[in-house]
């Protein structure tokens, strides 16, 4: 009997798992209708679990555990999630019942960088009023008012600013190295553990600094509410654990700087949305720049954060900072890897479409 592979996505970008299916070595049953709601997709995934091999699912699902394994029963050995982050999953029931854990790190690593990147000069260059005066027809108006005030809607820049993060893996130093070329004066970073910018702990970004951008100061900065205190851009970049819950609070966006903007590129929770609210409302931060927001995906459009008393205030995008297509692509690929690794099912190069075959037989296991 074939193993039965359960996919939470409608259409799904691996070419390797389309050929296994076709060549009838695995049963690849995807999700039927892409208008489906979120309730309802969750309800279809649990109908499909008893007698699964392994379950394809995405943050959308919900909290994946004891529940998903009652109804799935001994037959499935493996969850891989299409995406880096793994804490909409059970792990330690997972693996106390045997079934394996699989996600998708690295392959996003440079989309959501580049994600990061364009919120943060969204932000700074006042994108949405830019924006609204096209859309609203007031190209002229802005033409007669920049001929009175060349500042008019000016923005700011990386220029000379200091620029914090509040988490500093390999997503964060891409985006150091992305930023470097726009000049900054200062990089400052809160790592999860104290570390010294040193050939030794950083070696690719010292590198890069110490060769081509020698005039940049780059140091570590323990001190949350000292880092948000120093920084004219403080990007959020650390994992979601207890510790980092609500860790961005009342307490450290009030040591921000006025014209400081807040970027948030790792998970909704790590910002207290709530004194968020408050410090934009009260102009204790210029603006804030999200891919992420607490309580997502159930975000509706009369959301607090989407109040039209802040549109000028708040560039947000729908946690996509990963959609690149090559990236998406990348990861699919690597998620076709894992199961077929945990059900011991040998890729064939046939079942690629691009020759030479990719050598990256790299697989992901928490």
């Amino acid at each position: 009997m074939r193993p039965r592979i359960v996919n939470i996505f409608h259409s799904f970008p691996s070419a390797v798992l389309r050929a296994a299916h076709n060549a009838g070595h695995i049963e690849h049953i995807c999700l039927p209708s892409p208008e489906l709601s979120v309730s309802e997709r969750r309800e279809w995934l649990k109908s499909q679990l008893p007698g699964a091999s392994a379950a394809i699912i995405w943050v959308n699902v919900g909290r994946f555990g004891k529940e998903h394994l009652d109804v799935a029963g001994e037959t499935l050995k493996v969850v891989a999630t299409y995406s880096v982050g793994y804490d909409h999953i059970d792990v330690d029931e997972l693996k106390r019942r045997g079934v394996a854990v699989a996600h998708t790190p690295y392959k996003s690593d440079d989309a959501v960088a580049n994600a990061t990147l364009l919120l943060l000069l969204m932000a700074l260059r006042r994108s949405a009023e830019h924006l609204d005066v096209v859309r609203h027809g007031k190209w002229l108006q802005f033409y007669n008012d920049t001929s009175s005030n060349p500042l008019a809607l000016a923005g700011g820049s990386v220029q000379d600013c200091t620029v914090g993060f509040y988490g500093f893996g390999r997503i964060a130093q891409k985006v150091a190295e992305r930023i470097l070329p726009l000049g900054p004066r200062r990089i400052l970073y809160k790592a999860s553990s104290p570390r010294s910018f040193t050939a030794d702990t950083f070696p690719r970004l010292h590198h890069v600094v110490s060769t081509i951008y020698p005039g940049v100061t780059v140091s570590n900065e323990p001190d949350l509410q000292t880092l948000a205190a120093e920084s004219d851009v403080l990007v959020c970049l650390t994992s979601l654990v207890p510790e980092t819950h609500h860790s961005v609070n009342e307490q450290v966006l009030s040591k921000m700087k006025k014209h400081a903007v807040l970027v948030n590129v790792s998970r909704g929770p790590v910002v207290d949305t709530q004194a968020l609210l408050q410090a934009l409302k009260k102009e204790q931060i210029s603006c804030v720049a999200l891919d992420v927001l607490e309580g997502e995906p159930d975000i509706a459009a009369d959301h607090p954060v989407l109040d039209d008393s802040l549109r000028h205030k708040v560039v947000i995008m729908p946690h996509s900072g990963s959609a690149e297509a090559a990236s998406r692509t990348e990861m699919a690929d690597l998620t076709a890897r894992n199961v077929l690794k945990a059900l011991n099912i040998d890729i064939r190069p046939e079942w690629y479409d691009e020759q030479p075959v990719p050598t990256d037989r790299s697989t992901y296991f928490v």
